[in-house]
């Protein structure tokens, strides 16, 4: 750099450029002041989009049973919907003072730059790569690119200038929405030909996710077998720090081995508080439920599981060896179980829910033994467990009745639940 390049920098054009800039940025923020920011329907608008994305955010971060999640999908279109028209009444409501800004900003930037035009107004301590400096040296002869064009410090000064308006006095355009990741987890292969070797593994290459901790599956009404499973739910085991696991496999032809598979792989995840599983209408029998069944028991930290069960082979022996494995998770607060339409008999239920009052943490249980063995008399012996489960707070029960007269269908039972005071739902099915 020259000794005469220097001298032909002037100090004084360069804080004009940027007084100039802090003059039109401000104005123009006065100006949208006067259009647009104190007015109530923009008031009103910024406040609907926050409230609309808050819902959103908290909407998506709620984890659900699957008997539930239709109708929270149903809930968040509804938010997202509302979410987008708000948005878009928010830009049509700007539009009008964006375009006079634009005008004002155009105006101004030729008016500066009939007056700074070929001045070198700043050095720069590098020569910027080539791309920019049509900007940094735009109207400056000579090849010495470190010289800095009036443009370049007034788009920097404006920005910086304008930006710091806003967040000054609270006028920041409200965030756009982002996706949860878990709240509305993707839905790989779903009714597709992943097939009985369930190739989305090699696709996906889960087992390389390290630092994954929350991780949710949709493998509904596929061809996956025992070894698609299992070469599944191997993959997922490596993920270490897996804390929260959703697989949804239902309609699909896993058994016996595909069930051990999955118990083990969840046996990995040592620090899983949250499991979810959804195996509705597959091959699951009894060596099937207890394979499953002894992987989770050994997951410590577990303290919410969500199981669907329905729709498989499952008798007495099947939910006796659960309840058997299951209190062994000592830490379980939370406890979901759908058994409809399997072929389980009051001998098996009964068994299950003296297993109950072990869950010495357990708050909220939830069941459905609908569609099974059950004889109309059978449900009067059910119930017992709730004497000696004191800290259970909420307590599900749906269950089934060929009898017209549903209202006379295991009173006994009812009563006994009703006597503990606790908050209780009863689902009869017809």
């Amino acid at each position: 750099m020259s000794l005469e390049n220097v001298h032909d920098i002037s100090i004084v054009n360069f804080f004009l450029v940027v007084i100039c800039a802090i003059a039109t940025s401000s104005i123009a923020e006065f100006a949208t002041w006067l259009i647009v920011y104190r007015r109530d329907e923009y008031k009103t608008l910024k406040q609907n989009i926050e409230n609309s994305q808050n819902k959103l955010n908290k909407a998506q971060e709620v984890y659900l049973t699957f008997s539930q999640q239709a109708a929270h999908d149903k809930k968040l279109a509804q938010i997202d919907t509302a979410l987008k028209r708000f948005n878009q009444e928010m830009s049509s409501f700007k539009m009008k003072s964006t375009f006079l800004i634009a005008i004002f900003m155009i105006g101004a930037l030729y008016t500066i730059g009939s007056l700074f035009a070929g001045l070198i107004v700043a050095k720069l301590p590098f020569a910027p790569i080539s791309f920019i400096t049509g900007l940094t040296h735009r109207g400056i002869t000579g090849e010495d690119f470190s010289d800095c064009a009036y443009i370049f410090i007034y788009v920097q000064v404006a920005y910086i200038w304008r930006t710091n308006i806003q967040k000054l006095f609270g006028f920041e355009a409200p965030k756009s929405p982002m996706a949860s990741p878990w709240g509305q987890p993707p839905q790989w292969g779903n009714s597709n030909e992943i097939g009985k070797d369930c190739n989305l593994v090699d696709m996906l290459s889960i087992q390389n996710c390290k630092n994954l901790t929350k991780l949710s599956l949709f493998l509904v009404d596929n061809q996956i077998s025992d070894a698609g499973a299992t070469k599944l739910t191997l993959s997922i085991s490596f993920c270490k720090k897996i804390e929260l696991f959703f697989l949804d496999i239902q309609q699909n032809n896993v058994s016996e081995n595909g069930a051990l598979g999955i118990g083990m792989a969840v046996s990995q995840l040592k620090n899983i508080s949250r499991f979810e599983l959804n195996i509705y209408f597959n091959s699951i029998k009894m060596d099937g439920c207890q394979k499953l069944v002894l992987g989770i028991s050994l997951c410590k930290f577990l303290t919410f599981l969500n199981i669907n069960l329905a729709s498989n082979s499952i008798s007495d022996e099947g939910i006796k060896s659960f309840g058997i494995q299951i209190i062994k998770c000592e830490n379980m607060k939370t406890l979901n179980l759908d058994f409809n339409y399997n072929s389980i008999t009051v001998i098996g239920a009964l068994f299950f829910e003296k297993q109950m009052p072990k869950l010495m943490h357990l708050k909220n249980f939830s069941i459905d033994i609908s569609y099974n063995n059950f004889q109309k008399q059978d449900y009067n012996q059910l119930g017992m467990f709730l004497k000696t489960c004191q800290q259970i707070f909420i307590l599900s029960i749906s269950y089934s009745s060929r009898s017209p007269n549903e209202e006379f269908v295991g009173q006994k039972f009812k009563w006994r639940c009703l006597k503990t005071k606790r908050a209780v739902l009863f689902n009869c099915k017809n």
